[in-house]
């Protein structure tokens, strides 16, 4: 299951470019295909890199993944 961004931390919805490659990467996480998926996320969040939805749906793929590096990247990332 994905994140749906209603939070009172994400207030704004994303620009339509990056709402359609968040969709793809959706599909991709969806049909297990989690490195496309995590490269699709990682688009959409170099065109809008505060919406904690994508880091939270890039973050699910990575632990489907079984990528132990996820909570040192996310925590960075997010937190830095």
């Amino acid at each position: 299951m994905l994140f749906c961004c209603r939070t009172k931390y994400c207030t704004k919805s994303l620009p339509s470019a990056v709402e359609a490659i968040k969709l793809k990467a959706n599909t991709a996480f969806e049909q297990e295909k989690y490195n496309q998926a995590i490269k699709l996320y990682n688009q959409a969040l170099s065109m809008c890199a505060d919406q904690p939805i994508l880091y939270g749906n890039r973050a699910a793929a990575y632990l489907k993944r079984n990528w132990s590096v996820v909570s040192d990247v996310c925590i960075v990332e997010v937190w830095g």
